[in-house]
């Protein structure tokens, strides 16, 4: 018997479409294509605007700061270089010094940011003016309720020993109280202030390290400069908190965050002035935070990432937390 081999065709109808429909679909594609070549260049050229203008305001605000952070520290140096010619460095008793009150006043009126002018003389005696707009000062001080200006004086009395006096003074510098303070026993000499100054021999205005005030327990700097024809020096004195207050004002965007800091990181200047001050070192003084230890993670990475390489002076982009900042280093001098 044969056995004859069977096979199955198939056939499949391929449909074809009319010319004027593939044309059609070809140009409709082009059109997409070209649209999203368009919308990237779109966006590539928006985002590059968005970044120049980022960069403009950053530099904008950097020129900003600078000259907000010289109107701070600029009034300073010429008040106390024109103390170091006043004639209260010749001064030699309470009163005479206390004949300068209304100077003193004066200079403080027209720097709210002083917080005390003061001179220290090569006999270990001291006279102070200070301003008590602060809580701080005026707990520190136990002042009257009216007091609106305090004098810190210290004279060498009979036998070498010295002799602490507060006096208070109401805004029209009359007197409210005077206290004799025989705890007050400071010495000028001793401060690093008066080392400063005292060891500058081209008689240029010194600036201090941050440090913790004698009186009222508060951080901050001290120009100092010594006078050309006698032993004293001369100084006044910006907290940080007002540094801070000053930094505070100068918010470009609400989410804007700007700090002061050193060349070792240590913290300056803050809007939030509580988060400088760090733990009491061993002698009890409270110390500095480090940028890191703040609370702002985009002010920690900018110094890591950007201040500790020397990348300063140009904008930067930083992702962070999923947030995408600009950030500026910028030296002050």
């Amino acid at each position: 018997m044969n056995k004859s081999n069977s096979q199955l065709l198939f056939v499949k109808k391929t449909r074809t479409y009319p010319l004027h429909i593939r044309i059609g679909s070809l140009f409709s594609l082009l059109i997409l294509l070209t649209g999203l070549v368009i919308g990237g260049f779109s966006y590539m050229s928006a985002r590059n605007a968005a970044v120049e203008a980022a960069d403009a305001a950053m530099t904008r605000s950097s020129g900003q700061m600078i000259s907000a952070i010289n109107q701070l520290y600029l009034p300073m140096d010429t008040l106390v270089g024109l103390l170091s010619h006043h004639q209260i460095i010749n001064a030699v008793s309470l009163d005479q010094r206390l004949a300068n009150l209304p100077f003193f006043k004066e200079a403080m009126l027209h720097n709210q940011q002083i917080s005390a002018v003061y001179v220290g003389y090569d006999n270990g005696e001291f006279f102070l003016v200070r301003h008590l707009r602060r809580d701080e000062a005026r707990k520190a001080s136990k002042a009257p309720v009216d007091a609106a200006y305090l004098v810190q004086s210290i004279e060498n009395g009979k036998a070498g020993k010295t002799e602490g006096r507060y006096l208070f003074y109401n805004n029209d510098l009359k007197l409210i109280r005077s206290d004799l303070r025989p705890d007050y026993t400071f010495d000028p000499r001793t401060r690093p202030w008066f080392k400063q100054a005292s060891q500058n021999s081209s008689g240029e205005i010194t600036h201090t390290d941050p440090y913790l005030f004698f009186t009222t327990r508060e951080i901050g700097q001290t120009f100092a400069r010594r006078s050309d024809n006698t032993g004293s020096i001369v100084a006044a004195d910006l907290t940080l908190q007002d540094l801070s207050e000053n930094l505070a004002r100068q918010k470009v965007t609400s989410s804007t965050e700007l700090a002061l800091f050193d060349l070792k990181g240590r913290t300056l200047g803050y809007k939030d002035s509580s988060r400088l001050i760090g733990p009491n070192d061993t002698d009890g003084k409270p110390t500095l935070n480090y940028i890191g230890e703040i609370g702002v993670p985009i002010l920690s990475r900018a110094f890591s990432d950007l201040a500790l390489v020397g990348l300063i002076g140009q904008s930067h982009k930083i992702i962070d937390s999923g947030r995408e900042w600009y950030v500026r280093i910028q030296p002050l001098h």
